[in-house]
């Protein structure tokens, strides 16, 4: 069995971490020809439902404080 040093181990750990996310990403971007990826279905995401995409709001919403209902 080979001894690691703490940096060995906390390099590995980063090069997985890495690796793990670059796999979920590259799954998760992967679509058909229509532009569907069924793990989306999975994890209730669902792209382009827009009934009218040219509707577009006339101003931005208000942001409110988190210990009052006034606006800022």
């Amino acid at each position: 069995m080979v001894e690691l040093s703490r940096h060995d181990s906390i390099e590995l750990k980063r090069l997985s971490m890495a690796a793990n996310l670059s796999s979920r990403r590259s799954f998760l971007d992967n679509v058909d020809e229509k532009g569907d990826n069924p793990a989306w279905e999975a994890i209730e995401y669902h792209a382009g439902t827009d009934e009218d995409p040219g509707q577009v709001p006339k101003e931005r919403p208000r942001s409110y404080s988190r210990s009052s209902k006034e606006p800022l």
